[in-house]
């Protein structure tokens, strides 16, 4: 799923990076899958923003955020999924 709803103003997502390259956050994006991460990516013009998630609770976001690798994200983090 390249899309997921967002509309859940109290859910959170792991913001893990950003490309102005589709192809790279496909990439990421299905690294992420092989590591049975729910990861999506938005398009926000010119971003193609790679996102793992929504979760119901921060505890569950901090749980997929301890799973992707933080040598190649280091800048990942969680984000409120509004």
């Amino acid at each position: 799923m390249l899309f997921r709803s967002l509309a859940n103003a109290d859910a959170f997502v792991v913001l893990v990076a950003s490309f102005k390259n589709v192809d790279g956050a496909h990439e990421v994006r299905q690294q992420l899958l092989e590591q049975s991460l729910p990861a999506f990516v938005r398009d926000d013009a010119p971003w193609h923003v790679v996102l793992v998630g929504p979760f119901a609770s921060r505890a569950e976001a901090d749980a997929a955020l301890a799973q992707i690798d933080r040598a190649a994200f280091a800048d990942a983090k969680i984000v409120k999924a509004n």
